[in-house]
């Protein structure tokens, strides 16, 4: 995921996907573009851990994934930014959330994780399935460093509703940034206008606390939009999904 917008069709297209299966060690959601983003970021957190919480989960959002398009997602997640290059994109990261569609070419409706890491010297992204899928309804998601594994490897956790699932291995021990929002890689894919994401917060010398900002990361060609807001009398933040379709 965390590509550029682009658009192309017909022989260039299937081109393109072969060069990229060719190219590459990565296991990827999708071969396919283009990637469409509606988001906000921090990008100026140092934190040990990032919470969020879905307010509906993915019966808000519309994918077209079918057995001939395995390929086709769409999301409503949580990137916890581990580092960036030299222009200050995304470099490694983790993920979690809420997915429709292709999960390794298979169908999936519900929770999901997903890494972009270095393995053998080479930038991988490895994506799972949480749950056998179907899920609805609010969940709070949380990915949180966890120390040092029994063979010296730093462990990143995933929890939702406060139960640990898995985790990931990556040689960091905080993250540099927190992004919140909804991707997909097929401009037909679609989500419910007026879903939200509330409750972003991070962890800084073991207290929580809710983004009070962000700076709107929108990048798409699909008029998808996202506002961020923070409630100071409730103490509270919310993000909320526009012109997705339905």
């Amino acid at each position: 995921m965390k590509r550029k917008l682009v658009y192309y069709n017909g022989l260039l297209s299937i081109i393109m996907a072969t060069l990229l299966f060719l190219n590459t060690s990565t296991s990827h959601a999708a071969l396919i573009e283009p990637h469409a983003y509606a988001k906000q970021d921090r990008n100026d957190i140092s934190s040990e851990s990032s919470k969020m919480v879905l307010n509906t989960g993915a019966e808000d959002l519309t994918s077209t994934w079918s057995s001939t398009n395995k390929n086709s997602f769409i999301t409503k997640e949580m990137w916890v930014i581990l580092s960036k290059t030299s222009d200050g994109q995304a470099k490694e990261w983790i993920e979690v959330g809420q997915v429709k569609g292709g999960v390794n070419g298979s169908y999936h409706d519900g929770h999901f994780t997903a890494v972009k890491r270095y393995q053998n010297g080479q930038l991988t992204y490895t994506e799972s399935t949480i749950g056998t899928g179907g899920t609805s309804g609010s969940f709070t998601y949380e990915i949180k460093y966890g120390g040092k594994s029994s063979l010296g490897y730093d462990k990143w956790n995933i929890y939702i509703n406060g139960f640990y699932q898995t985790f990931w291995t990556v040689p960091f021990i905080k993250s540099v940034a927190q992004h919140v929002g909804i991707e997909s890689n097929d401009n037909l894919n679609k989500f419910k206008t007026g879903t939200k994401i509330s409750n972003v917060a991070y962890l800084k010398d073991g207290t929580y606390y809710l983004w009070g900002s962000a700076t709107n990361g929108d990048d798409n060609s699909l008029n998808w939009s996202s506002n961020f807001q923070f409630n100071s009398n409730t103490n509270s933040n919310t993000v909320t999904f526009s012109n997705g379709g339905v």
